[in-house]
């Protein structure tokens, strides 16, 4: 009894957090605030790798290949990511492996008149010793800058589940993420800040305010501070230093690497690194 209990707590909790977590380094050092039109169309070259590792508290660790490319006027990118969650074990002293996997597929449009549109579709398989959890994840999203590419404004929806298989009894209701951007790029090339409010569910929000500086096109220096406005513990009036990120972006042509750290107060630091070759 104990056993199914534990499998249904880790079902609610565990079934839709790949869909939800860091998209790349850079994302995981502005707090997780970029949306997959940005992760896919912020590219300099037009074929790349890349490959992400990301360490959580509880010794989770989140990895992530991707592969992009540019077809007449699309932006095109693959993924495929696993969350491990390692060796398990209930109050019987069971041992169980529970882990995750999503294989992606985002598609973005970009127009003349800096208009772009996008969709992603993933296919998303939890496991939690021989139970197993399928679903659809979704996204869309629109993108759009002025004619100096000073402002850009974007609207995103996103972690849109429909499950295919459960291993549970009880109906999980997975909320869509609507995710409202504005980035202002400064004067000084490469240098911006970015305002992201997040929409979870009535009661779960997130307000980001995220910061980069670049230093002879080579190191992007990123930062980021989040807030909760909705929750309970709102962290309006809150410790600065709770819900905030930092990372560095070093570029050396074909090859860039990143590296991020995230501090929450709740459960700790999440520290990450990518490498990405650029092939042309």
């Amino acid at each position: 009894m104990m056993y199914i209990f534990l499998i249904l707590i880790l079902s609610i909790g565990y079934s839709s957090q790949i869909s939800t977590i860091s998209r790349d380094i850079n994302d995981l050092s502005v707090m997780n605030s970029n949306h997959f039109i940005q992760d896919v169309t912020n590219r300099e070259q037009n074929n790349y790798y890349r490959l992400s590792l990301i360490q959580f508290p509880a010794n989770i660790l989140a990895s992530k290949l991707s592969y992009g490319f540019i077809y007449n006027g699309y932006f095109i990118q693959s993924n495929l990511s696993n969350i491990n969650y390692g060796k398990l074990q209930n109050s019987d002293g069971d041992s169980f492996i529970a882990s995750e996997n999503l294989l992606e597929l985002a598609i973005v449009k970009q127009y003349d008149n800096n208009f772009s549109i996008g969709s992603s579709l993933g296919y998303s398989e939890s496991k939690i010793s021989d139970y197993i959890n399928q679903s659809l994840v979704h996204g869309i999203g629109i993108q759009k800058s002025d004619k100096d590419n000073k402002y850009i404004t974007s609207l995103a929806i996103e972690n849109m589940i429909s499950t295919i298989k459960s291993y549970s009894n009880i109906a999980i209701d997975y909320s869509p993420y609507i995710t409202l951007g504005l980035q202002i790029n400064m004067r000084q090339l490469g240098n911006s800040m970015a305002f992201n409010y997040i929409i979870c569910n009535d009661y779960d929000d997130e307000f980001i305010i995220s910061t980069k500086t670049q230093i002879k096109e080579i190191l992007d220096l990123y930062m980021a501070k989040s807030f909760y406005l909705l929750r309970e513990d709102s962290t309006m009036n809150q410790s600065i230093f709770d819900n905030l990120s930092f990372g560095i972006d070093m570029n050396l042509n074909p090859y860039q690497f990143n590296c991020g750290m995230q501090y929450h107060k709740d459960y700790g630091f999440i520290a990450g690194t990518s490498l990405t070759i650029n092939i042309k």
